[in-house]
């Protein structure tokens, strides 16, 4: 949100200088690097991040890794603004970036400790990545930017930046590019072509993208960015059940969804066998005589696959489903891990889905609010909107939601999704999940 300078723009005031001494993305407990327990149950906001996984029955690590992850990036994106408009801001909480902090003889940094160590070199090679899953073989232009605010106070001269994308020890692909000179307390800006491996040691990697910024064969600044490199084989695993597409005159077709199947232009002409799948629901559902129709294919047996049904879901079950709304929902979470649809999936997975084009990344438009006291009601994934300080929990309800429901309905069962699956051809883990909603609908078994 701030990679085009918004916090200087937003923040400045004329002729003063813009600091901020409390630049912080969350608390750690230093125990066990859970959240801190008043923000995690009277705020609710480190579920933001990584929704259920926030508790203290989870694993504690995936909370650090996210929150290391926001904290790095923030502060990057800050040091690569321009000097006129924004400068001098703190972290906030050092405490909350050691575990046993009380202790000086079993004292140690956690991730954010490091994180921090990265974005605040005084010389800082720093990439402005957008999102963090690639399909092998494919491509992409990266903006990188050099930081020079070396202590020394010296002009940085010309070097030579060498990028890798590692998995463990491994280099799997490597390119170098010619850097110009950066004066001191300055900026400089260059771009590079980073190309993915077509061969992977597995079908879904967790790969490294390293930056070395070398001068006079010294290294002055290294960093580097997880990344999820997938081959379009794994994110269409499976995808071999019979699917049709219902559309009508009126819809807009999600051509770009990487699935084939037989159209149809009514329940009725729809086969057993087949997964029928449906773009742009909220506007094909518009009229009384489809709405019937699906319903009534799916009490008899039928799976449906509803695309952004939006405002259309809550009409079609209403005692199931009882509100939507749309939101720009940038991380998503596994409400039901177990469940089919997350076959191949991490927890942290399904967030800032890769849009291209410099747009902001994200995993879904909308949510829904369902009766969750229904045993054939399930909420498979969950969002908590970022927000700040909560009056009473019960304002929760404000933010939160699910952008992925599962409706079983007399023999058959719906799904309906407001994940930005149109992102599949770009990005492989949006891929995987679609592959894996058809596959999970193909083999479901109703209980009646």
């Amino acid at each position: 949100h701030f990679f085009r300078g918004e916090f200087g723009k937003k923040a400045a005031y004329p002729g003063r200088p813009l600091i901020s001494q409390e630049m912080s993305t969350g608390y750690p407990r230093n125990d066990d690097g859970h959240p801190t327990r008043f923000y995690l149950f009277q705020h609710h906001t480190p579920q933001s991040l990584v929704g259920p996984e926030a508790y203290e029955n989870r694993d504690p690590a995936l909370f650090l890794q996210r929150q290391s992850f926001m904290t790095k990036e923030l502060a990057e994106t800050i040091r690569r603004t321009n000097r006129e408009e924004c400068a001098g801001v703190l972290h906030f909480a050092y405490v909350s970036w050691f575990k046993n902090a009380w202790d000086a003889k079993t004292i140690e940094p956690l991730l954010t400790y490091h994180a921090l160590s990265d974005a605040l070199q005084p010389v800082l090679v720093s990439a402005e990545l957008y999102g963090r899953h690639f399909y092998a073989g494919s491509s992409t232009s990266v903006r990188v930017c050099i930081v020079n605010d070396s202590e020394a106070g010296m002009e940085l001269p010309p070097g030579k930046l060498i990028w890798q994308i590692k998995s463990g020890s491994i280099i799997l692909a490597t390119g170098a590019l010619g850097t110009s000179a950066v004066g001191h307390y300055s900026n400089v800006w260059g771009e590079f072509a980073l190309s993915f491996p077509a061969d992977l040691p597995s079908s879904r990697i967790d790969a490294t993208l390293i930056l070395l910024l070398e001068v006079n064969g010294k290294v002055e600044s290294k960093n580097s960015y997880d990344i999820t490199i997938g081959t379009r084989s794994w994110a269409n695993e499976g995808l071999n059940y019979p699917i049709a597409i219902f559309s009508s005159k009126s819809s807009v077709q999600l051509t770009a969804l990487p699935i084939a199947g037989r159209e149809i232009t009514s329940f009725a002409d729809a086969r057993p066998d087949e997964v029928v799948v449906v773009p742009n629901a909220e506007i094909t559902l518009g009229n009384s005589k489809v709405d019937d129709e699906l319903r009534r294919f799916v009490i008899s047996g039928g799976r449906v696959l509803l695309l952004h049904a939006g405002a259309r879901l809550p009409s079609l079950f209403p005692d199931q489903v009882t509100n939507f709304r749309t939101c720009p929902g940038e991380i998503v979470s596994m409400h039901i891990p177990e469940s089919p649809v997350f076959d191949g999936l991490e927890p942290l997975d399904l967030a800032w889905f890769e849009l291209g084009g410099g747009r902001l990344p994200r995993a879904c438009q909308g949510v829904y609010q369902i009766e969750s006291r229904r045993a054939e009601t399930n909420m498979l994934a969950e969002v908590v909107d970022i927000h700040g300080y909560l009056k009473t929990s019960a304002d929760l309800a404000k933010y939160s939601g699910t952008p992925l429901v599962q409706l079983d309905a007399g023999k058959g069962r719906l799904i309906a999704s407001e994940m930005m699956l149109v992102e599949a051809p770009q990005d492989p883990i949006a891929g995987r999940l679609l592959a894996n909603l058809i596959k999970a609908l193909g083999s479901a078994t109703v209980a009646t």
